[in-house]
């Protein structure tokens, strides 16, 4: 059976979705610009797990927008989580990376970051507990620089919040 392609969506619901980028881009850089002074404040070690478990979702999130990891072209009409997904390719339909277009920040990265957040495992205790937050920062807001830079105007304007204050979230 060949499966349909993938669903083409209203502006509004673009323009919705943009509101839900926006918030995880946000949120990786507040809180990798704030990490620093998390750790050498007297914060407890539970408050510190959860400001790197929250960079390392909205990190997953946003490289899973950009770097999709299923086929989305022509996606499985049985799976909802992907025919769900907002990816950057709804935005733009010249935006064809996936997932083996990553260039890794850290060694193994997908599995670590998958392991340490969603998978009770037993490896879990062998993963190296440092995480670079700003280069893997850096890293995935060049990337999201360059989504911006090859959206069409009017939806480029859906991301107009952003653009305004990316180049400091670059440095």
């Amino acid at each position: 059976m060949k499966s349909a392609a993938r669903l083409s969506r209203t502006e509004a619901a673009l323009r919705d979705a943009a509101g839900h980028v926006r918030y995880e881009v946000y949120m990786l850089c507040f809180i990798a610009d704030e990490y620093p002074s998390i750790i050498r404040s007297p914060a407890v070690q539970e408050v510190e797990n959860m400001a790197l478990e929250s960079f390392l979702v909205h990190y997953r999130n946003l490289r899973d927008f950009l770097f999709p990891t299923k086929p989305v072209k022509q996606p499985d009409p049985q799976d909802k989580r992907a025919l769900d997904s907002v990816l950057a390719l709804d935005f733009n339909q010249a935006w064809q990376k996936e997932a083996k277009d990553w260039k890794e920040v850290v060694h193994n990265e997908r599995e670590r970051i998958n392991k340490q957040l969603s998978h009770v495992s037993y490896a879990r205790s062998q993963l190296d507990p440092e995480w670079p937050l700003p280069k893997m920062k850096s890293a995935l807001m060049q990337v999201f620089k360059e989504f911006l830079e090859g959206l069409p105007g009017e939806r480029r304007q859906y991301f107009s919040q952003l653009t305004r204050w990316l180049p400091r979230a670059l440095s």
